[in-house]
């Protein structure tokens, strides 16, 4: 026959009175809704924490997606503002701030270095080139007046000379052969108030030019 094995000592129940069953009963509640109020705000704490880290972080890509939209996709704090038309780099208010400005108020900018022989003060040049008045080309105001073009080949001219317009005998001379020029030339530099031909009177012209040969006049 099987017998009934008497349960350790270590788990037999001692008979407890009835009120101080009460009493224990009564202090296991009080430390459970301690416990329970301490685990509680425990958890809300890392909520509100890990809440602010999202909302800091949501903060700083909000930041970022705003400087990528106000510089224009490139990342932060815009970038530089360009102009000039071909060629780019002026400013909203010049947009040819990045030609330089001789005494005479003739501005010049480089597009291309050549790398051949120099024109001097006095030369021979055989240059292509497009002439127009308001901009330059391909702007819609352009009003091209000439071009290299038209005549069915680089065209050569006496530099220094006075042969032709001061504003070439000022801006041709230092370009290398291959290299490409912008000259925009006022007009006390080219025909002055009276225009000539299809040239308005007062106009500013805007030439890009291309040293093709240079020879000693």
């Amino acid at each position: 026959m099987s017998q009934t094995m008497p349960a350790p000592n270590l788990l037999r129940r001692r008979p407890v009175s009835r009120g101080r069953s009460r009493v224990w009963r009564g202090l296991a509640i009080v430390v459970g809704v301690i416990g329970a109020m301490a685990v509680a705000g425990a958890a809300f704490g890392i909520v509100l924490r890990g809440a602010g880290h999202s909302v800091f972080a949501l903060g700083d890509l909000g930041k970022s997606a705003l400087g990528l939209w106000l510089g224009g996709g490139r990342g932060g704090g815009g970038g530089e503002p360009r102009g000039g038309g071909i060629g780019g780099g002026g400013t909203p208010d010049d947009p040819f701030a990045d030609f330089r400005t001789t005494a005479s108020g003739l501005r010049i900018k480089d597009d291309v270095v050549g790398t051949g022989a120099v024109a001097p003060t006095v030369c021979r040049a055989t240059v292509g080139y497009v002439g127009a008045q308001h901009a330059f080309p391909p702007d819609p105001a352009a009003a091209i007046f000439d071009a290299s073009s038209r005549h069915g080949r680089p065209v050569a001219f006496s530099i220094g000379a006075r042969r032709v317009i001061r504003g070439w005998d000022e801006g041709i001379p230092g370009m290398a052969v291959g290299g490409t020029r912008r000259l925009i030339i006022p007009s006390d530099l080219a025909y002055g108030p009276d225009g000539n031909g299809d040239i308005e009177g007062g106009a500013t012209l805007y030439f890009t030019v291309e040293l093709v040969n240079v020879t000693t006049a």
